[in-house]
C-alpha cells in the first residue's frame, strides 16, 4: 500500500526538478541573448568576408604573357639587327646596332672610307716597291762594281803594255836621232818612228783617262751603296707617316658613333619592327622580346587564413 504513494511522490519530485531546470535555462537564454546575436553576426561576417579571397586565390587565372619592347634611346640610323624573328636570346645579347648619323652622312663616310682605303693600299704598295727597288739597286750596284773592277784590271794590263811599247818606241827614236844627223837614217824613217812613239803615248794617256773614269764610277757606286739603306729608310719613313695619317683618318671614319642595345634577360624575339638602314627617332619601337620567366599569381594557403601574392 506504500508503493503507490512513493511513486507519486517521486513523479512529482521529478516534475518539479524539470520545471526548475527549464526555468534556469530560459533565464540563462534571456540573459545571454544579446551575446548570442553578436556572436552569430560576427561568425556570418567572418565567413562572408573570407569567401571572396578564397575564390580569388583559387579561381583567378594567370595573367597573359608580357613582352618587353625595345625602343631607340636616341635619333639615328639602324646599322644592323643581329637577331631574327623567333630567335632565342640570352642575357647581354646584342639586339640592335645603330649610329647617330643619318643615311646621307653615312654614305659620305662610306665614300671617304673607300678613298682612304685606296690611298692606304697605294701607300702600302709604294712601301713595298721602295723596299724591292732598294734591294734591286743594291744588287745592280754589286754587279756594276764587279764589272768596273774587271775593267780596271783590263785597263791596268793595257796600260802596262802601252807603257812598254812607248818605252821601246822612244828608245828607238833616241837611237835614230844621231843616225839621222849622220845621214844613216832618212828623215822620213825617223818621222815615222817618232809618230809611232807619239801614238803609243796618246793611247797610253787615253787608257789612263779610262782608268780614272772607272775608278770614279767605283767611288760613286760605293757611296750609293753606303747611302742606299739610309735613303731607303728615309723614304719608307715618309711613306709610313703618310700611311699612319691615312690609317688614323680611316679609323675615325669607320668608328662612327655607334650604340648597341643588349638584352636584359633571356627570352624569344617575338617581333622586329626595323631593318638595317632605317632612320629611327627617340622612343621608336625596334623589336619585342618575350622573357623566358613570366610573372604570374600563385596561391599560399596557411592553416589559419587564405591569401594571394605575386611571385
Amino acid at each position: 500500500m506504500e508503493k503507490p504513494f512513493f511513486r507519486k511522490h517521486t513523479l512529482e519530485s521529478s516534475g518539479d526538478a524539470c520545471s526548475a531546470t527549464l526555468s534556469s535555462a530560459l533565464l540563462f537564454f534571456r540573459r545571454n541573448l544579446f551575446s548570442l546575436v553578436i556572436g552569430t553576426v560576427s561568425f556570418i561576417y567572418f565567413v562572408e568576408s573570407h569567401q571572396p579571397d578564397l575564390f580569388k586565390a583559387t579561381a583567378k587565372p594567370l595573367p597573359q604573357s608580357q613582352q618587353i619592347t625595345v625602343s631607340a634611346s636616341t635619333d639615328g640610323t639602324v646599322e644592323q639587327i643581329p637577331v631574327t624573328l623567333g630567335e632565342h636570346v640570352t642575357l647581354k645579347t646584342p639586339l640592335v646596332l645603330f649610329s647617330n648619323e643619318n643615311r646621307q652622312a653615312l654614305e659620305g663616310t662610306r665614300l671617304v672610307c673607300e678613298q682612304l682605303k685606296l690611298e692606304q693600299s697605294s701607300l702600302l704598295q709604294d712601301i713595298q716597291h721602295t723596299q724591292q727597288l732598294a734591294l734591286q739597286q743594291a744588287s745592280d750596284n754589286r754587279y756594276q762594281k764587279d764589272m768596273l773592277n774587271g775593267q780596271l784590271e783590263q785597263l791596268l794590263e793595257q796600260i802596262k803594255i802601252e807603257s812598254s811599247q812607248i818605252s821601246m818606241a822612244q828608245n828607238l827614236v833616241n837611237k835614230w836621232r844621231p843616225l839621222l844627223a849622220k845621214g844613216y837614217v832618212s828623215t822620213l824613217q825617223f818621222a815615222q818612228e817618232q809618230s809611232i812613239a807619239w801614238g803609243y803615248e796618246s793611247q797610253y794617256r787615253s787608257l789612263l783617262q779610262q782608268q780614272y773614269g772607272t775608278r770614279q764610277q767605283l767611288i760613286e757606286l760605293n757611296d750609293q751603296q753606303l747611302q742606299l739603306p739610309l735613303a731607303t729608310a728615309v723614304k719608307i719613313n715618309v711613306l709610313r707617316r703618310q700611311l699612319a695619317q691615312v690609317d688614323e683618318s680611316l679609323e675615325q671614319n669607320e668608328n662612327t658613333p655607334e650604340r648597341v642595345v643588349y638584352t636584359l634577360s633571356a627570352g624569344t624575339v617575338k617581333s622586329v619592327f626595323a631593318k638595317a638602314g632605317d632612320t629611327i627617332t627617340t622612343g621608336q619601337p625596334l623589336l619585342t622580346i618575350e622573357p623566358d620567366n613570366q610573372p604570374g599569381i600563385a596561391t599560399n594557403i596557411p592553416h589559419h587564413k587564405v591569401s594571394a601574392h605575386k611571385v
